[in-house]
């Protein structure tokens, strides 16, 4: 009996030893980041906020009547694969009481593959300078990467987004893939630049989805995509290809001065249909 008592108080602590090592302190990634560690983690929980105020490396970029912007600056890789944020991860902080915003700069690889943001996902204004990956992600609070810019291939492939998607004015430089990606709530591309080719096939637009004003500039694919709200493509600036084979538009489609290699996006579709 006291053999058997003994075995199940081992397999007890071995449990809870297995279960805490699977957590890591949000300070813990600060502090390899200020130590000029690279950060890598796999199949852990991230627990508290991922703050970027506490690095160390941190440049005022400009102040304006008491409000003062910085740059916070992180040199070495960072990556997270199948790992979970259970709180904010602040990328982005625009903290009104103190007048200050810091945005970050990631130099390295910045990975974030099979990821889950419980919180907040605050990428706003952030740099991409190399490789980056956020394919398999979901974000179940507003994904922001309002004016980021992504240097190098994208991947959000097979990502879920449960509440707005929030790429306005965001910069894609190379190639992106957003293929079989769920929106369930509004995404807004509006303003947003693909300067090479981006690929939506099979994706889920559950919501509205706001194309107004973006440019595709290599082209893009919305094959077998489904469109369930209305669809802004007004002034967007298509170049071929323009692939929408299989495409489902559930409700309205405004394409008004929407251009395809500077001709009008609604004769180009209607020539689509005459061709077929």
């Amino acid at each position: 009996m006291k053999k058997i008592i003994i075995f199940i108080l081992i397999i007890f602590f071995v449990s809870v030893l297995c279960y805490s090592s699977a957590q890591v302190k949000a300070n813990d990634i600060i502090k390899k980041i200020n130590n000029g560690e690279a950060v890598s983690y796999k199949n852990v929980e991230i627990m508290g906020d991922v703050d970027f105020r506490s690095v160390k490396d941190i440049t005022l970029k400009k102040s304006s009547l008491g409000h003062k912007e910085y740059i916070v600056h992180v040199r070495v890789p960072v990556s997270f694969v199948n790992c979970s944020f259970a709180n904010d991860f602040l990328a982005y902080i625009n903290d009104e009481d103190e007048k200050t915003v810091h945005n970050v700069v990631f130099y390295d690889d910045a990975i974030f593959t099979g990821c889950e943001f419980k919180g907040k996902s605050a990428f706003k204004y952030v740099k991409f300078l190399k490789k980056s990956d956020f394919k398999e992600t979901k974000y179940h609070d507003e994904a922001f990467f309002k004016y980021s810019e992504f240097n190098s291939y994208e991947d959000f492939s097979n990502s879920i987004f449960h509440k707005d998607a929030n790429f306005k004015y965001t910069s894609f430089y190379k190639d992106t893939l957003f293929v079989e990606v769920q929106f369930k709530g509004e995404a807004n591309f509006k303003y947003t630049k693909f300067k090479g080719l981006v690929d939506f096939s099979g994706a889920v637009f559950n919501e509205n989805s706001n194309f107004k004003y973006t440019e595709f500039i290599k082209g893009v694919k919305f094959k077998k995509v489904k469109f369930k709200g209305d669809v802004n493509f007004k002034y967007t600036k298509f170049s071929e290809p323009v692939i929408l084979s299989g495409t489902e538009f559930d409700k309205e489609i405004n394409a008004k001065y929407a251009k395809v290699g500077g001709k009008s996006f609604t004769k180009y579709l209607l020539n689509l249909k005459k061709d077929k």
